[in-house]
């Protein structure tokens, strides 16, 4: 023990077609300037005890040629070093004891790279190394996890003393039996990569309760992912790149969140159903895939994925015209085009929803240029039509679609469609008066076009996309307030259209992600409208607003470009992150002053408003404060430009126009 305690200033230490019995815990500690230390050549060791290097300074430790019968999991750990290599060798680990406490006198030392190239190791667990950067390269590494006593059944067993300094981890041109259980616990990642390795298996739980940026696996072959491989993880980036793998089961990725996933170019012999669980995403990319065979529900379950892009894939399903949308939680936005999939010649309805282009261009799905495999038949494309006299609208069935028309002067959206429950997205127009009134129904996407009169009554519950294009709008909600009637759209839009009018309850209970407004008016805003609301993102572009408050109030974030508004925007100061670009900010009216709509619900005494602001606010009014109740805040103009900077925007470019009376 401590054979070489405080050696100091050596170039080289030197072993060399040598027979070692044991390196004791500690015998090479506390070493400082060693240029370099090897073994080398067939240098044969019977143990390497834990923490034979610790608190030494080697710039270069270099095992090359070497057998180790038995070495402890930690035998590298607290070594300062520039690399660590290991070449040619062979090692044994195993799990040091119990009594074998891990002691540091002062901060744990770190490895800056470790590489491991052409050598055997019959189990690695990454962390225990003490590197900062691992690379292994044409290596056979029979498992991948904790050392435990009981080989055949991976036990994590959490060391609050041992420094996790890895930054990350990439494998290439290996052989790996399997990526255990516990692989991959409480880590935290730049890298993981796999490259053009072989993997028999990723084991349940090989991933868990993990940070990692990017996971990469480019050329590899892999016999099959478990159930539950990825579980309770964040991560930002999931690659899958000229991939050979066998079989992904149900339930792969388990309460994750990832940002972007990418399958390209990649041979699949069979995917399950329900790949995912109780896990978000907020982009999978499937690109020139063939796939052998893919349960026709792989991407059914308990999910939220924001965009879902299959394209140019050849795919065999368990079932021929699959939807591949699940009608109750389906992505918000999705792209299928130009696979080859398997068609049933009789299924008109799920045929028509893959095979023909949406009419409509502003929708946040796209489907084009799919084809069947080559077919004994044509098969039928042709939607189901319906006429729901009750409601005054004529429908296009196709899947989980419904393309819909007005057909009488009042019309309605039903809660459900008569043959077919499954329908999850609505698209209707051309309408006089339209009413929606549905909470009870489970559409998730609903679009509206060219309709003379809207009014807003009630939302689905499960409403995820609400879009509203070329109409007149009223939003009449009810009052209402416990934890089963808010709704939480991730986009709703208003372009090209005009609000007429917002009840007192118009925009309570909402917890919106991305609230838009395009080439659009919007009139007075009641101020208690917005209770219980969240805005996450609030995006106003080319607009006439005749208050800001309560919407300004109630938003994470704003981008308001090239608008015009009324009179002295209010509620910014509550905004984390705001971009105002272009607005003109129009001074109407005297001070105090609150605009309303012609029909004066508050009963107030008028002050005349600048005649030229009827150029965009026509009907609009100007009251006078004195009289009304607290709680309707007095806004006051603005008077110079250096208000414009008060709130430190960034790109804030205003112009100021003042009508003075």
């Amino acid at each position: 023990m401590e054979a070489f305690h405080y050696l100091t200033n050596i170039d080289y230490i030197y072993f060399h077609q040598s027979k070692i019995g044991r390196i004791e815990r500690k015998a090479f500690s506390k070493m400082y300037q060693i240029d370099h230390l090897y073994f080398k050549d067939s240098v044969e060791i019977g143990m390497i005890e834990s923490e034979a290097f610790s608190e030494s300074q080697v710039d270069e430790l270099i095992f090359d040629g070497i057998t180790v019968e038995s070495a402890h999991d930690t035998f590298l750990l607290n070594l300062d070093s520039e690399n660590t290599i290991f070449k040619n060798s062979t090692i044994f680990l195993v799990p040091r004891q119990e009594e074998n406490v891990i002691e540091f006198n002062e901060e744990q030392k770190i490895i800056e790279k470790c590489l491991i190239h052409s050598s055997t190791f019959n189990i690695l667990s990454p962390y225990k190394l003490g590197c900062n950067v691992l690379e292994v390269s044409s290596s056979n590494i029979q498992r991948i996890g904790p050392v435990s006593r009981d080989i055949d059944t991976p036990v994590f067993r959490p060391e609050p003393l041992i420094t996790s300094s890895l930054n990350s981890v990439i494998f290439s041109n290996c052989s790996i039996g399997s990526v255990d259980s516990y692989s991959f616990t409480n880590y935290t990642l730049s890298t993981l990569s796999f490259d053009h390795s072989k993997i028999t298996s990723f084991k349940s739980k090989a991933i868990e309760k993990s940070k990692i940026q990017r996971i990469g696996f480019e050329g590899s072959k892999i016999e099959v992912f478990n159930e539950s491989s990825i579980h309770k993880s964040k991560i930002k980036t999931l690659d899958f790149d000229g991939m050979e793998i066998e079989r992904i089961e149900k339930e792969w990725i388990q309460n994750s969140t990832i940002s972007k996933m990418r399958i390209m170019n990649s041979k699949i012999e069979n995917i399950e159903k329900n790949i995912f669980k109780d896990s978000k995403f907020g982009e999978i990319d499937m690109d020139g895939n063939r796939i052998t065979m893919m349960d026709s529900e792989a991407f059914y379950g308990d999910n939220q994925i924001s965009t879902l892009s299959i394209t140019a894939n050849d795919l065999t399903t368990s079932t021929p015209s699959p939807s591949l949308l699940s009608p109750s939680s389906h992505p918000t936005s999705f792209i299928l085009a130009n696979n080859t999939i398997d068609c049933s010649p009789s299924d008109c309805s799920t045929n028509s929803f893959l095979l023909n282009s949406p009419k409509h261009s502003p929708l946040l799905y796209q489907i084009s240029n799919n084809r069947c495999r080559p077919p004994s038949q044509s098969p039928c494309v042709e939607p189901r039509s319906i006429t729901i006299e009750d409601h005054g609208i004529t429908c296009r069935i196709s899947s989980l679609l419904a393309d819909c028309a007005c057909t009488s002067s009042t019309s309605s959206i039903p809660s459900r469609f008569p043959i077919d429950a499954n329908i999850s997205i609505v698209v209707l127009g051309d309408c006089e008066h339209l009413t929606l009134d549905q909470r009870k129904a489970e559409f998730s996407q609903i679009y509206i076009f060219r309709t003379s009169k809207l009014v807003v009554l009630e939302l689905p519950r499960s409403l995820k996309v609400f879009k509203i294009f070329h109409s007149t709008v009223s939003l009449m909600r009810q009052e209402r307030y416990d934890h089963s009637t808010v709704v939480s759209p991730q986009s709703w839009e208003i372009s090209n259209s005009k609000v007429d009018l917002i009840g007192p309850f118009g925009f309570s209970n909402l917890q919106i992600s991305n609230l838009y407004f395009h080439f659009s008016r919007l009139p007075h805003i009641p101020s208690h409208s917005t209770r219980n609301s969240e805005i996450q993102n609030l995006i106003i572009q080319n607009c006439f607003l005749e208050s800001t408050q309560p919407l300004f109030e109630i938003s994470e974030t704003l981008q308001m470009s090239h608008s015009v508004i009324f009179s002295s925007p209010r509620g910014l100061g509550t905004i984390s992150s705001a971009q105002l670009q272009n607005n003109t900010l129009l001074e109407c009216c005297r001070h105090p002053f609150v605009p309303t709509d012609y029909r004066n619900p508050m009963g107030l005494d008028t002050i005349d408003m600048d005649p030229r602001c009827d150029l965009h606010f026509y009907g609009s009014r100007c009251f006078n404060l004195d009289s009304l109740d607290d709680g309707v805040y007095t806004n006051l103009p603005i008077t110079s430009s250096i208000n414009c900077e008060y709130h430190l925007l960034p790109l804030v470019f205003c112009i100021f126009v003042y009508f003075w009376i």
